[in-house]
């Protein structure tokens, strides 16, 4: 595969899930770890986390970022599942601490590279604007 695949078309958007839904479902886990740590209900950390899903999908609109409504759903669904998962499941692991900061590390690295894909799709885009501006000129 080209370096291209790996490096951007990976990150792609698509109609339902892509590897971005990765990131939200890890990203639910962080939200129940913090929830958590504020000794919030189960409940109420729960809505404030689909709050704040909902939110993020709201500011990506706001500056851009072009998704499906499916995948706009899928997204919270996934943060929904991360957050469930860590309840229910992560949190009573004995090392449940450790695994945390593994999922953390592993969140902020893939954030990196999908913000880096993301910069290179827009640089590779513009390039080919402009190359089919020159070759109708």
């Amino acid at each position: 595969m080209n370096k291209n695949f790996w490096l951007i078309d990976i990150w792609e958007e698509k109609k339902y899930a892509d590897l971005w839904s990765v990131n939200h479902f890890l990203g639910g886990i962080i939200l129940a770890q913090i929830t958590y740590s504020f000794n919030l209900s189960f409940w109420s950390g729960l809505v404030l986390a689909v709050f704040l899903m909902m939110g993020w999908e709201l500011y990506e609109l706001a500056v851009g970022i072009e998704e499906s409504a499916y995948n706009k759903s899928t997204d919270i669904g996934f943060g929904v599942l991360g957050f469930l998962s860590y309840v229910f499941f992560l949190i009573k692991l004995k090392y449940f601490k450790y695994i945390f900061i593994v999922i953390f590390i592993v969140f902020i690295i893939l954030e990196l590279l999908g913000y880096l894909a993301y910069r290179l799709r827009i640089k590779r885009d513009i390039s080919r604007g402009l190359e089919n501006n020159s070759l109708r000129d």
